[in-house]
C-alpha cells in the first residue's frame, strides 16, 4: 500500500505508530538481554536468559568459572550450550575444548580445536592446545610458531615462561626459538631481561639460544640482564660466551680494554665496565686515538673510593697487569691502585711500578686464589689527584 495512502486513513496511522513503538520496545528488550549476557561474564551471578539463541558471552563466563573452580562437568555443560547458541565461533569452540580437557576427553577436544582450526583459531586458548600438541608429537618448528603468535600478542603472557621451559628442554626447540628470534619479534627482549623465577637449565637453554640467533638481534646492554644471572649462578662460560657474541671488544681477560664500549655511555652487565656515580667523583671518557679511550677520574672526598670495576670469569691463577698513565705525574700514578680478587677490600690493592723504557708505563703482578673464580678487577683513587688510565692489559702468567 503506498505510503499516502496508509497516512490519509486514521486506523492505518494509528497501526504505522503503534508498529513503530512496538519495534524499538522489541529492540530494547534484545538489548537488554544482550547487556545482561554481556555483563554475566564478569559475574554469572547476574540475571541473564543463559537459554536464548544469543546467550554466548554468559556461558563463556560460566564455562570459564567453572574451570577456576575444578568443576569439568559444569564446564562442559555450559561450553556445549555455548557452542550450540553459537557453533561458527572460534573462541567458543577453542574453550569447549578446553573445558574437554579438563574433563578427561582429550579425542572430544582435538575435535574441537580441529574445528575451530577450520574457522580461523588465533585465540589463546587455541595457541596454547596446538603448541602442547605440536610438542607432543615432536614438532619444535610448529611449536616455536605458536608460542611466537602468542608473544607477539603479549609479550608478559601468564605462563610464558613455563612454555619457554617445555620447548627449550629440548635442542630442537632451542633451534626454532632462535629462528624465531631472527625476525626480531616484540618479545624478544623479555627473553634476556627478565630473569626472575628461572633456574640454572632455564638459563644455560637461554644463552644457547642468544648464541643460535647471533649478534645482530639484541645489544650487549639488553643481554645485561642475562648475562649478570649467568655468572651469580656460575655459569661462567654461558656468561662469557654470550658476552663474545653480543659485546664489542671482548674475549680477551678483560673486555673493553680500551674503554672503547664504555665511551658509548650505555648500561653494561657486571662483565663489563662500571663506574661510580656521586657528586665528589668526576670520570670521563677521553679519545686518546682514532682506536683508544683513555679513563680520566679525579676525587675531592676525603678517603680512597672504588672508582671502576669489572667481573672477570678468568679463574684463580698468576696474573701480570700493564696499564699507562698519559699527562699523570709520578705522585699521581701512586695515587691509583688496583685489586683483582674476589674479596672487594681495599687492603687488597697494589699500586703499580714503573715499567722499563717507558715514564707511562706502571704494572702489577697479582695472585688470585684458588677459591676465586670470578675475580672482579677494581680501580681505586685517591683524593685530589687527576688519574688518567689507558692501554689496560692483563695476561696469565700461571695457572
Amino acid at each position: 500500500m503506498p505510503s499516502s495512502l496508509a497516512h490519509s486513513i486514521p486506523g492505518l496511522r494509528w497501526a504505522w505508530r503503534a508498529a513503530g513503538v512496538i519495534g524499538c520496545l522489541g529492540y530494547a528488550a534484545l538489548a537488554l538481554v544482550s547487556g545482561l549476557d554481556r555483563e554475566a561474564v564478569e559475574d554469572t551471578t547476574r540475571p541473564t536468559l543463559v537459554n536464548w539463541p544469543y546467550a554466548v558471552a554468559s556461558q563463556f563466563g560460566a564455562a570459564v568459572g567453572a574451570i577456576k573452580r575444578h568443576d569439568p562437568a559444569k564446564a562442559v555443560v555450559h561450553g556445549s550450550t555455548m557452542v550450540r547458541h553459537d557453533p561458527a565461533n572460534s573462541a567458543s569452540l577453542s574453550l569447549y575444548g578446553l573445558t574437554l580437557i579438563e574433563a578427561h576427553q582429550p579425542d572430544k577436544a582435538r575435535e574441537a580445536f580441529l574445528l575451530a582450526g577450520r574457522l580461523g583459531w588465533r585465540d589463546a586458548i587455541a595457541q596454547r592446545y596446538w603448541f602442547n600438541e605440536s610438542l607432543r608429537m615432536g614438532d619444535a618448528q610448529e611449536a616455536a610458531r605458536h608460542l611466537d603468535a602468542l608473544l607477539r600478542r603479549d609479550p608478559d603472557l601468564p605462563g610464558r615462561d613455563t612454555m619457554l621451559r617445555a620447548i627449550l628442554a629440548y635442542t630442537q626447540g632451542r633451534a626454532a626459538i632462535a629462528d624465531r628470534l631472527k625476525v626480531d619479534p616484540g618479545w624478544a627482549v623479555a627473553l634476556v631481561s627478565q630473569m626472575d623465577g628461572l633456574d640454572i637449565d632455564d638459563l644455560d637453554a637461554r644463552a644457547e639460544v642468544v648464541q643460535r640467533a647471533g649478534p645482530t638481534h639484541y645489544s650487549c646492554a639488553q643481554a645485561s640482564n642475562l648475562m649478570d644471572a649467568l655468572v651469580y649462578t656460575g655459569l661462567l662460560d654461558d656468561a662469557a660466551a654470550v658476552h663474545r657474541t653480543l659485546c664489542p671488544d671482548s674475549g680477551a681477560i678483560i673486555n673493553d680494554q680500551d674503554f672503547n664500549a664504555l665511551s658509548t655511555g650505555l648500561a653494561t652487565s657486571s662483565l663489563d665496565w662500571n663506574l661510580l656515580r656521586r657528586g665528589d667523583m668526576v670520570i670521563s671518557v677521553n679519545a686518546e686515538t682514532s682506536h683508544t679511550h683513555m679513563l680520566s677520574m679525579s676525587l675531592s672526598a676525603s678517603s680512597t673510593v672504588m672508582a671502576a670495576w669489572q667481573t672477570t670469569v678468568a679463574g684463580p691463577g698468576l696474573y701480570q697487569m700493564t696499564w699507562r698513565m698519559p699527562g699523570s705525574t709520578a705522585d699521581d700514578a701512586a695515587a691509583f691502585m688496583v685489586s683483582f680478587n674476589c674479596g672487594g677490600d681495599q687492603s687488597d690493592a697494589t699500586t703499580g711500578t714503573r715499567q722499563p723504557g717507558s715514564a707511562v708505563v706502571y704494572g702489577a703482578r697479582i695472585k688470585v686464589p684458588d677459591t676465586c673464580l670470578t675475580p672482579t678487577l677494581r680501580f681505586w683513587i685517591m683524593p685530589n689527584r687527576q688519574i688518567n688510565v689507558a692501554g689496560l692489559r692483563i695476561a696469565r702468567i700461571r695457572s
